[in-house]
């Protein structure tokens, strides 16, 4: 998810939802500056602050580097996301119980590389 708020705040004035990767443009309808935050289902929040929009739906180069570990999508990596993914140990993509979230490299099964990547960015809290 992508909000563009307004600056110094948390107020959103828009938001807008794309698949993860790398993009040629996300936007807004509106011109001005914004606060623009970012959000994926298991990764901490990030936000870019001052962004001045010229003109509608172009995004000047904004880079973005998310944490990864939010299982519980709470904005921190704590012992939740702990207990998210041993719940989903040991399942894969079509079994009953399986967690996307929990399946934080992406490889359609919870296993020790979660955990290791989870282990790695504990106790980070993702930017209001």
């Amino acid at each position: 998810t992508v909000e563009f708020r307004r600056v110094g705040t948390t107020t959103v004035v828009e938001s807008t939802t794309i698949p993860l990767g790398i993009f040629n443009t996300i936007g807004t309808t509106r011109v001005g500056t914004f606060d623009v935050a970012i959000k994926g289902s298991h990764w901490l929040r990030k936000v870019l602050p001052n962004v001045t929009m010229h003109w509608l739906y172009h995004t000047p180069f904004l880079s973005f580097e998310l944490t990864n570990g939010d299982c519980d999508g709470d904005n921190e990596i704590a012992i939740g996301d702990f207990a998210a993914l041993s719940a989903a140990y040991g399942l894969a993509l079509g079994d009953p119980g399986f967690d996307p979230n929990a399946d934080l490299n992406g490889d359609e099964a919870v296993d020790i590389g979660d955990y290791s990547i989870l282990s790695t960015n504990f106790g980070q809290v993702g930017e209001d």
